[in-house]
């Protein structure tokens, strides 16, 4: 996986598989250790002057239920997170100073292909789409400082929720 900010790559944390992608090749995260971050790469997403931004990757879960798809994490700021929650949906988790925020979709997640996961905020308003349906649109304020690696698979404010399927292009 690439991002598209400088091009850098992601690295593995713990033996995540190269598979067959949505195009060419992807990710296969096992649900119990695998992982992937951008090495030194704090923020991407979230700034602290609230600047606009998108996050967008193909998923193809193999196990619904819970797992970690976007986390910039701060140990003890606050932080940003895309999780698949234990509903099957899409739920987008923010929490910084005394603020804690998560805003869960409608649209249920499955097992039988490919989904398009893009997560957008203007400034003012939190958007999430699942292939290209608005899923959830919240007014939210959003500013945070986060000191961890971004991560792919892997909550840090959580070691133990890990994402189980495959993913490929990611974005931010």
């Amino acid at each position: 996986l690439t991002d598209s900010i400088d091009s850098k790559d992601w690295t593995d944390s713990s033996s995540s598989d190269t598979g067959s992608g949505k195009i060419n090749n992807g990710r296969e995260f096992d649900g119990s250790s695998s992982s992937i971050y951008l090495n030194g790469v704090k923020k991407l997403a979230i700034q602290s002057d609230a600047q606009p931004f998108s996050v967008n990757m193909w998923i193809y879960p193999d196990v619904l239920g819970s797992g970690i798809l976007y986390d910039e994490h701060a140990s003890s700021d606050g932080g940003f997170a895309i999780r698949q929650f234990s509903t099957n949906k899409i739920n987008v988790w923010y929490s910084y100073d005394t603020i804690d925020s998560s805003r869960t979709g409608s649209i249920i997640l499955n097992t039988a292909g490919w989904q398009m996961v893009t997560v957008t905020y203007n400034g003012t308003t939190l958007k999430s789409y699942i292939n290209g349906t608005e899923d959830i649109n919240s007014n939210l304020d959003i500013d945070t400082q986060n000191t961890n690696d971004i991560r792919f698979g892997r909550w840090s404010h959580d070691p133990s929720s890990y994402y189980n399927g495959k993913a490929d292009e990611l974005s931010v």
